[in-house]
């Protein structure tokens, strides 16, 4: 039998400790901005690899442990993971309240539009203005892209009518962020189709982030029709934009005009 060293140490049974080869991992700080973990709790949620992905499995991933592999850190802080899981609910229950809130932002016709922001504003007297600036005027917006070849086929036709009804009516080009363009790219972009089309001198908005939740639309050009008292009469295309229609607006007759997608 072979001899055993001397310097063999016997451990009995019951000081055997199996340690956990998992690495304890400390949770990260808890994000300052709540939209940033919210994005992180929904980024680790889309990623997670289980197919069940119950509110509890989903909150352990918004706590900053690896999916379902540190139940031990559960154990041992359980009241901190207590505290994550609280704060992580209250954030998420925020959050749809808020995103319930944005959905209900359009409005119908008949309905008072809000007092909407104008910001990067060209030709006009400031670079910011709101709707309510141009109370006692029939306003039309007039929705587009630099991009739209319609759009920039019509746009001859605001600043024409603006001139045939002058103070009566008002004219805003509305351009926003959601057609993916920059209000430097816009006004880099007129100064080069001004050369070989018309000068405009009606107010171009640019860099709008608040009509499309108000004014929901799907195809450009798209036309808004407020009246002198604030109150939405239409939705058009540009085939409704004629010098006749707009008279009768201005009058107060819609019965001609419809509520365009």
């Amino acid at each position: 039998m072979t001899a055993i060293s001397k310097n063999v140490q016997f451990i009995n049974k019951e000081e055997l400790q199996i340690k956990d080869r998992t690495p304890q991992r400390t949770p990260p700080p808890f994000p300052a901005n709540s939209a940033l973990a919210v994005a992180l709790a929904f980024k680790n949620f889309l990623h997670c690899p289980c197919s069940n992905r119950r509110s509890g499995e989903f909150l352990d991933t918004f706590c900053g442990k690896k999916y379902l592999g540190l139940r031990g850190y559960e154990r041992k802080n359980k009241n901190e993971s207590q505290t994550y899981r609280k704060v992580a609910i209250v954030i998420i229950l925020n959050v749809f309240i808020t995103l319930s809130a944005f959905s209900q932002t359009a409005i119908n016709l008949n309905d008072t539009v809000p007092n909407i922001p104008f910001h990067h504003l060209l030709n006009y007297s400031d670079s910011n203005a709101k709707l309510n600036d141009f109370r006692g005027k029939m306003v039309i917006l007039d929705f587009w892209a630099t991009w739209c070849k319609s759009c920039l086929n019509h746009l001859p036709d605001a600043e024409q009518l603006q001139k045939t009804f002058g103070n009566k009516i008002q004219f805003i080009l509305v351009n926003s962020y959601s057609v993916r363009e920059t209000p430097e790219h816009v006004g880099a972009f007129l100064k080069n189709w001004e050369k070989s089309h018309i000068k405009l001198s009606v107010p171009i908005a640019r860099g709008d982030t608040v009509t499309r939740k108000i004014f929901p639309r799907m195809f450009l050009p798209h036309y808004v029709w407020i009246d002198q008292n604030g109150i939405y009469r239409a939705a058009t295309s540009h085939h409704e934009v004629t010098e006749e229609n707009v008279r009768n607006a201005i009058e107060g007759n819609y019965p001609t005009i419809f509520k365009k997608q």
